[in-house]
């Protein structure tokens, strides 16, 4: 049974100085700590393997094959990964909080902030909590938002990008707008 997985590359889709394709990726054996190709669950995780997403691509895949999972994260290895969709900054913030309203239960990315966040080098934030508020300091940064009930269930999320026009850099921002500064 196969999965949807994250993958982050070296620009132009080189991993370990393996060179991938789009499309299907094959390989014999998959173990989390040697072998196969590596992806994982949350795109977040990925970031701790290229820690820079602006020198990296990230992409949308398919795993299946011998899938094996590594426990410590959510980072798979697998026999066979299906390369489908390279993911923006917006996309990935997306599919981050795609991810954490999935598998609430799962612990989260040390990346998520929780009530209050800025904006970190990789250009992005995403914050938790009742009332979550997040700041960007320039154009293209993207905020994230996942707003939580007294019972800490998520109940709503959203993400909008910083930019002159909407969501102004400098400003904190709610899932509903603007807020009073800090």
């Amino acid at each position: 049974m196969g999965m949807y997985v994250f993958k982050m590359f070296q620009k132009g889709l080189k991993c370990r100085g393996y060179q991938f394709k789009v499309g299907v990726n094959e390989c014999e054996h998959a173990t989390c700590a040697k072998e196969g190709f590596h992806a994982a669950e949350n795109p977040l995780d990925c970031l701790s393997y290229y820690p820079n997403f602006d020198e990296s691509e990230c992409w949308l895949c398919y795993a299946d094959g011998d899938v094996h999972e590594d426990g410590s994260d959510s980072k798979i290895s697998c026999t066979r990964l299906e390369i489908l969709k390279p993911l923006d900054k917006f996309s990935f913030v997306y599919e981050a909080l795609r991810y954490i309203q999935t598998y609430p239960k799962r612990p989260l990315n040390e990346r998520v902030k929780r009530d209050c966040g800025e904006t970190d080098d990789n250009g992005f934030v995403i914050v938790i909590g009742r009332n979550p508020i997040a700041k960007g300091e320039r154009d293209g940064e993207v905020l994230g938002w996942l707003v939580e009930d007294e019972n800490g269930v998520i109940v709503d999320g959203g993400a909008s990008m910083v930019s002159q026009t909407a969501v102004h850099p400098g400003k904190w921002y709610g899932i509903d707008g603007e807020v009073d500064a800090l």
